[in-house]
């Protein structure tokens, strides 16, 4: 019986410890990228990027309005690609596939709700409901990092590997579906810089099963930039 007892108490110590080190390593991140206050002033966001992929550059304009919707144009090839989501229903327009718009699968639509959340799973995060955990310590490209497992109140899931020197993210991998597989997409972060107070990386290395490997450069950051929201419904057919 002492010896049950000795071990449900060592267990108990054990999660306390984990939980501490969590909330420790969650905290600092979040005063690493600025602060939760200025995190949590985020409202939306117009990003400008070049994304390099199987030979190809492509220059795309990103918008998001936390809690409301986003935006995206791609030109490729001469045209221009476009993904929006209104905070209800995701849809893309490819004129490679026709004029008209089509409404996204609701696996990718999920992944659209998750962005919408501009001050990220951290903030505030037992009153999202989400959980994280921590994994314990893992080098990634010859750097020490504290490894954080977060699944959030719908269930997605995403490790990020924190930095052990700067307290930022240095991998994410996300698993996510994608025409009905389950699929893990990694993602290397680098090149941070200040934008109204908040760090963000301008430069971003992605794996992704479908496309392989791609770079994305952030040409262009604006916090709290006036967007229009009614851009993010879906056009109607011509």
């Amino acid at each position: 019986m002492k010896k049950i007892l000795l071990m449900g108490a060592f267990l108990v110590s054990a999660l306390t410890i984990q939980a501490q080190t969590a909330d420790e390593i969650i905290a600092k991140t979040l005063a690493a990228r600025g602060g939760t206050d200025k995190l949590k002033a985020i409202k939306s966001v117009r990003m400008e990027t070049t994304t390099k992929v199987m030979g190809n550059e492509i220059k795309s304009v990103s918008s998001i309005v936390a809690g409301a919707g986003m935006r995206s144009d791609m030109s490729v090839m001469g045209q221009t690609m476009s993904q929006g989501f209104d905070g209800t229903k995701g849809w893309m327009v490819n004129p490679m596939a026709g004029p008209d718009p089509q409404e996204m699968p609701a696996e990718v639509t999920k992944t659209f709700a998750e962005q919408l959340d501009l001050a990220g799973p951290m903030v505030d995060y037992k009153t999202k409901n989400n959980k994280i955990e921590f994994g314990g310590k893992e080098v990634v490209d010859g750097k020490d990092t504290y490894k954080l497992i977060i699944t959030r109140a719908d269930g997605a899931t995403m490790t990020h590997y924190i930095n052990a020197s700067t307290y930022l993210d240095q991998k994410v991998v996300t698993k996510a579906k994608a025409q009905g597989q389950d699929v893990e997409v990694e993602a290397f972060f680098d090149d941070y810089r200040p934008v109204n107070g908040v760090q963000f990386p301008y430069s971003t290395e992605m794996s992704n099963p479908q496309f392989g490997r791609m770079k994305i450069t952030f040409d262009k950051i604006e916090v709290n930039p006036d967007i229009d929201v009614a851009t993010f419904k879906m056009p109607t057919k011509k």
